[in-house]
């Protein structure tokens, strides 16, 4: 028993003892994008930081970098951290006058507009498929009620009557209300079908 005790207060001390490390990086100019943990990030993807920025660091004395800014060569730098709680680094980039580097680097930039472009159809996919769930439980409702008052209508021995007539009224009430739902059903759904194909589309 006193060895789990203390197995247990070892292992708190280690897990929680570790205190995060911060880096801060700077670039000269600022405002470049900063890829976290990938030595071929995908600069067609949203950044994981902007410059300046302070970066969190657990459990690592290194930390690998990818920066990249449209007109400036794409850097990438594996950082030693110091012992203290933060490091500071400040990175000159360099100039690019490679005009297939810049026209590559703009096409990421256009493929990012157009990912955000898609993720933003994809999650307004959501209310015509929620609009086409409620019209299709509406739907389902009102051809239940007219097939209730379908059976009023084959019950009954005489065709006429204020009950005959009401259930009458009633189904075609039902029906038309029924077939106005469905057509909503479908109209919404094709919306959000076509909403969410194009979001995908846009993503890749």
């Amino acid at each position: 028993m006193k060895k789990l005790i203390l197995l247990f207060l070892v292992f708190t001390c280690v897990v929680f003892g570790q205190s995060t490390k911060y880096l801060h990086v700077s670039t000269i100019p600022g405002n470049a994008d900063i890829f976290v943990g990938s030595s071929i990030p995908d600069y067609g993807n949203a950044p994981d930081y902007a410059s300046p920025a302070f970066i969190p660091v657990d459990g690592e004395d290194h930390i690998l970098l990818a920066l990249f800014k449209p007109e400036f060569t794409d850097t990438l730098l594996d950082v030693n951290l110091s012992a203290k709680d933060t490091s500071y680094i400040i990175v000159s980039l360099k100039q690019s006058y490679d005009n297939d580097l810049i026209e590559e680097q703009q096409d990421f930039v256009a493929r990012r507009s157009r990912r955000s472009a898609g993720n933003i159809l994809k999650w307004s996919s959501i209310a015509p498929f929620v609009a086409s769930a409620i019209s299709a439980s509406i739907t389902l409702y009102q051809i239940s009620k007219a097939e209730d008052a379908k059976k009023i209508l084959e019950n009954s021995k005489i065709a006429n009557g204020e009950k005959y007539l009401q259930a009458k009224e009633d189904f075609e009430s039902h029906r038309s209300s029924a077939r106005t739902a469905k057509k909503v059903t479908i109209g919404t759904f094709a919306g959000g079908a076509v909403l969410i194909a194009a979001g995908f589309i846009l993503s890749f």
